[in-house]
């Protein structure tokens, strides 16, 4: 599912950072994961590898890319081939290293 979240533009993105005290942020969240109230985030393609059961490297040649390019889908890295990062996206291509 897309997100629906429309991305901040250059300048309200530096608003935003104008008015926050990163310290302070920094340390609630600290605090929040400590008692239990944090929240774990993940790719659409860290969960659909996990209900897989499979490894990493598995996954990877399952969908037809590189480990590091897989890696780095999962962690949310942003992509320079945009073609891979479809592959992921939809579950699997036909054949062949991307990245």
């Amino acid at each position: 599912m897309p997100s629906t979240i429309k991305p901040m533009t250059d300048e309200e993105l530096e608003i935003f950072e104008d008015g926050r005290d990163f310290h302070a942020d920094l340390l609630q969240s600290i605090h929040e994961m400590k008692a239990g109230r944090g929240t774990v985030v993940c790719s659409q393609a860290i969960a659909a590898r996990t209900a897989s059961g499979l490894s990493q490297a598995q996954f990877a040649a399952l969908l037809g890319v590189s480990v590091r390019y897989a890696a780095r889908v999962g962690a949310g890295t942003p992509q320079t081939h945009r073609s891979g990062a479809d592959i992921i996206a939809c579950g699997g291509g036909s054949s062949g290293n991307v990245a």
